[in-house]
């Protein structure tokens, strides 16, 4: 015997399936059979209204800020300076060329102290170095040039580290002929004795010293004023002849070689050789 009023065709035209358990669209509420009743097995009008609905839907424009132009990019493109959208055409708008202008100029507004400070400095050690030069002419350091060249020396000058502050004496010292180089400014402790304060200068200014051998020249010091050795008893005390005025803090001294039992290499000739 037949049912016809049990069951419901599937409304997929190509299926017509009869479906005694049939399945209603929840979006379009149209009976379907289980192969055909999700939205996209039927082409559900929910699923047509959502891809219209993002054909239409316009895409977001940025419009150039720059004067008279009216491009308009689907990418936003900020300026780093003034934050606003510019297309590529004038992505170079004078903003970043104004900042760095202006950085310049600041740049310039504190270098200028800078510089005067540079210049005063340089025509300051040109004096002094003048001055210098002048006492040093006549024969003998004032007090006044001793303690200038004493100043500049604590600045740059090199020796051991573990002589304390309060116990450092001070020498700009030439380098003997024979090992051509610039001057050198250099402190050793004044408990030392003479001996141990020529082997520092010696490492120091990078002088080849054989003091302990027998047969070898010496290395000794001189005054550069006047060209005389400073002491010739290598045990002596440092701290003595600077209480004694045989030698003098901050003073400029030469490192020479000499045959030590040859009285007469104990005063240096042609002191205008040791110069930078």
């Amino acid at each position: 015997m037949e049912l016809p009023e049990l069951g419901k065709r599937c409304a997929v035209l190509e299926c017509k399936q009869l479906d005694f358990l049939p399945f209603i669209c929840t979006h379009c509420q149209i009976i379907f059979c289980k192969e055909h009743y999700m939205p996209d097995k039927h082409a559900c009008i929910q699923d047509t209204a959502e891809s219209n609905k993002e054909v239409t839907e316009p895409v977001k424009q940025y419009s150039c800020n720059h004067e008279g132009c009216s491009t308009l990019n689907p990418v936003e493109m900020c300026c780093p300076v003034c934050k606003r959208h510019f297309c590529l055409q004038h992505r170079h708008h004078g903003c970043i060329d104004k900042a760095q202008a202006t950085r310049d100029k600041e740049r310039e507004k504190w270098e200028a102290p800078r510089k005067q400070f540079e210049l005063a400095k340089a025509e300051t050690d040109r004096q002094v170095d003048a001055s210098l030069n002048r006492a040093m002419k006549k024969g003998s350091l004032n007090k006044t040039a001793l303690k200038v060249q004493l100043m500049r020396l604590k600045g740059k000058a090199v020796g051991s580290k573990g002589i304390p502050t309060t116990d450092r004496v001070y020498f700009l010292v030439y380098s003997p002929l024979t090992v051509p180089q610039k001057s050198k400014a250099v402190f050793v402790a004044k408990q030392w004795s003479v001996g141990r304060v020529i082997d520092s200068v010696a490492d120091a200014c990078n002088v080849p010293n054989r003091n302990n051998e027998n047969i070898a020249k010496k290395l000794r010091i001189f005054h550069q004023h006047n060209g005389q050795i400073v002491c010739i008893e290598m045990e002596r005390k440092l701290e003595e002849l600077l209480k004694d005025g045989l030698v003098n803090d901050g003073e400029t001294l030469i490192l020479e070689y000499i045959t030590d039992n040859d009285s007469d290499s104990h005063n240096l000739k042609n002191l205008e050789l040791y110069k930078d």
